[in-house]
């Protein structure tokens, strides 16, 4: 298979796998490490590069649990945020570092309990957008970003740490943008 049979393989099958019913013993994960497979296995000479779908599905499991310090010994979490890391460095090192920063031990144990609340309300729009487009119009995935907007501002409130902020303003930039590049296949493979 060639790059782009692989990526239209991928894409069908994350289709087909959102309309799945949910006691199917296929899991999303099952379905990145066969695509990751099929990468390995072929003749493509470059490394696999960004997937917008399984990082949203990544970012969706990630903010399933609620950040507190008790996260940290979540194993599913644990996990998931080490596999968004990894999607994310495919993007770019500064975005990784930026989400690594927001979600790492530190500051999960560190930062406090209204912080991290706020953190998660804004990373819960994005997951709201991302995995309702084939139901919301324009205009509540804009009113979901303004809301998710007022909420970072009041993160950034929230803390002293300049590095903190920087990197919560980028991971906002960032899901912006995954959703505006790429709004018609995350349409297309939402459930």
């Amino acid at each position: 298979m060639n790059k782009m049979e692989i990526e239209n393989w991928f894409i069908e099958s994350a289709r087909k796998f959102a309309l799945e019913p949910q006691n199917s013993d296929r899991t999303f994960m099952s379905l990145v490490r066969e695509y990751n497979d099929k990468y390995e296995n072929s003749s493509i000479p470059e490394e696999r590069k960004f997937n917008p779908v399984i990082f949203t599905n990544l970012f969706t499991k990630v903010r399933t649990i609620a950040f507190s310090p008790k996260t940290i010994f979540h194993t599913d979490f644990i996990q998931n945020r080490q596999l968004l890391i990894i999607e994310l460095n495919r993007y770019s090192k500064s975005v990784a570092l930026d989400f690594a920063r927001l979600l790492s031990n530190q500051s999960l144990q560190s930062n406090t309990k209204e912080f991290l609340n706020l953190t998660y309300i804004i990373f819960s729009h994005f997951v709201e957008i991302y995995n309702n487009l084939h139901q919301y119009k324009e205009t509540t995935i804009e009113t979901n970003m303004k809301i998710a907007k007022s909420y970072l501002e009041e993160a950034v409130k929230n803390t002293d740490d300049s590095d903190l902020k920087k990197s919560l303003r980028n991971a906002f930039d960032f899901l912006k943008l995954v959703y505006e590049e790429n709004k018609e296949l995350l349409k297309a493979c939402s459930s």
